[in-house]
């Protein structure tokens, strides 16, 4: 193919709608806990995993694209796929330690965390952003919690 092929199937894809047929046709969603469940989870390992991978299917060229058998159909995750995790890093007094972490669409590396502390003698629940959690027991080893919403 010359280079004048391949820009000219570039810009059918990028500027003309239909060229290319590229559909949001499905949405997992995965976490490791259920809500209002007991869990405990051992220091340095997610308490929560929740992870939303949105698919997109689509077809590209492959050889020659003058001829319909040279394209082949595809699916991959899209840039709208993350995945978020809390993650219990121990207990100093009253303080619990932990670490939220959130993965966007290649999961290799964290986009975003922050580090959260919170006062058990002040309450036994605490939120952040959409997660609401319940903390039964919470040693320098392990928690127990309950996930109260989500």
């Amino acid at each position: 193919m010359t280079a004048r092929g391949v820009i000219a199937v570039f810009l059918c894809m990028i500027f003309i709608p239909g060229c290319s047929t590229l559909s949001t046709d499905k949405v997992r969603y995965a976490k490791n806990y259920s809500v209002n469940t007991a869990r405990q989870a051992t220091i340095s390992s997610p308490m929560i995993i929740f992870e939303r991978t949105e698919y997109v299917r689509g077809s590209r060229p492959v050889g020659d694209v003058q001829s319909r058998e040279h394209w082949e159909r595809i699916e991959y995750a899209s840039d709208g796929s993350f995945r978020e995790e809390l993650v219990y890093r121990g207990r100093s007094g009253n303080v619990i330690h932990i670490t939220y972490r959130e993965y966007r669409k290649d999961m290799f590396s964290p986009a975003f965390y922050k580090e959260l502390n919170y006062d058990l003698g002040e309450s036994d629940v605490f939120e952040f952003r959409h997660f609401r959690v319940r903390v039964l027991d919470a040693t320098r080893e392990y928690i127990r919690y309950v996930v109260l919403g989500d």
